[in-house]
């Protein structure tokens, strides 16, 4: 049996949209929401640690939280993500996200959907195959390079 689980994240982050014709171009924030969706067969083991669950929600924790601790919350993203994205579009991000979700999941997973909720009325979606037109987007966020904490 296929099952699909949803998890929800927040983040707090800055970024603006260099040469974009609206208010984004200037510096501001968002208190973003994060959402993904992985699918899977349920594990039928009856000995197993997992049993009946798609995957422990303490194991997709492990992949998302450290993306989203150094390179995401309370982060100015024009810096954090230069290297990975061409600019900080909630389409960006998404890509960006799933890239790295889709990089650590193991086999037996799918990623289905990843959800980034710019405002409270404003997202972006992505499903299906990850975008490979930047050239550093599908590398593990286990293997970035460190970023200074901004307090």
């Amino acid at each position: 049996m296929t099952i699909s689980i949803r998890k929800t994240y927040k983040f707090e982050a800055a970024h603006y949209l260099p040469g974009h014709n609206g208010k984004c171009s200037n510096l501001h924030g968002h208190s973003y929401v994060l959402e993904v969706e992985l699918t899977g067969t349920l594990v039928s083991r009856t000995d197993a640690s997992d049993f009946l669950m798609v995957t422990d929600f303490h194991d997709l924790d492990s992949i998302v939280k450290p993306l989203i601790e150094t390179r995401l919350d309370h982060k100015d993203l024009n810096e954090t993500l230069k290297e990975f994205i061409p600019r900080t579009t909630a389409e960006g991000m998404v890509i960006f996200i799933a890239a790295h979700i889709k990089a650590l999941l193991p086999e037996h997973l799918s990623l289905t959907e990843v959800v980034v909720w710019e405002t409270a009325t404003s997202r972006a979606i992505w499903r299906g195959q990850v975008c490979d037109t930047w050239h550093n987007h599908t590398q593990p966020v286990s293997t970035l390079p460190e970023t200074e904490s901004n307090g």
